[in-house]
């Protein structure tokens, strides 16, 4: 099959891609279920003997490029705050 363009190109390989996960999800969702349960203790031992490390890089301070500052734990939550979404706009707008 053509495409006219790349934009095509990519919805047709989406929508393929959905397609076979909708046909096949009840698979995946038992793998990973499978795969949790198995690797469980592997991610407990992990923390264990990391648990500083992760602590100190969830309370590093940053500053995002909307001109807020804060911890890296909390960057996520930022991201969905009113204030950054309204500069997420206004740099879509203004980039044109």
């Amino acid at each position: 099959m053509t495409y006219a363009t790349d934009e095509e190109k990519q919805e047709a390989h989406r929508l393929s891609a959905k397609k076979s996960y909708l046909k096949n999800r009840k698979k995946y969702i038992k793998y990973a279920k499978k795969y949790a349960e198995e690797h469980k203790e592997d991610r407990k031992k992990y923390y264990e003997n990391n648990k500083q490390k992760l602590k100190d890089n969830s309370n590093k301070r940053y500053t995002c490029e909307c001109g807020s500052e804060g911890r890296m734990g909390d960057s996520t939550r930022h991201k969905r705050s009113k204030k950054h979404k309204i500069f997420e706009a206004h740099k879509l707008i203004y980039s044109i």
